[in-house]
Parts: C-alpha cells; structure tokens; sequence
C-alpha cells in the first residue's frame, strides 16, 4: 500500500498535499463509520472533535512543512 500511495502522490502537483488528503480522508471514514454504528454510544468519545483534530492535524502537516517537503511523499506514514 505504501508503494501505491507513493506512486499515486508523485503523480500530483503537490505529493505532500495529496498524501494528507488520502490520510484525513481515511481516518475521518473510519472515525464517521465508528459513529454510525453506535461504537461511541457509551464512551464520552465526541466524534466530531475527533473529526476536527484529524482535519486540523492534516492542515498543519501540510501548511507547516517547507515548500520542498510538502512536494515529495515522505516515506513513513
């Protein structure tokens, strides 16, 4: 997976863009999907703030990472 997503990104204007879009995207679905099946009915988890920090985490990946960096797919996720 790591290969695909590497080769995927190189193919993108801005590979380190791309990268946190695929990241935010997956982990915003999986925290959605926990929500809609009731994983967080008896947890003081709230879902929506775990939606915020992945999306702000994404943001400040990307906005805080020089312009070299953010053109190239890092190598660990």
């Amino acid at each position: 997976m790591d290969g695909q997503l590497r080769l995927w990104a190189r193919s993108q204007e801005r590979a380190g863009v791309a990268h946190a879009a695929i990241l935010v995207w997956t982990r915003v679905h999986g925290i959605v999907s926990l929500e809609l099946t009731g994983a967080f009915d008896n947890h003081t988890i709230n879902a929506q703030r775990l939606i915020d920090l992945e999306v702000d985490n994404a943001g400040y990946r990307v906005t805080c990472l020089p312009p070299s960096v953010t053109t190239s797919l890092p190598s660990e996720v």
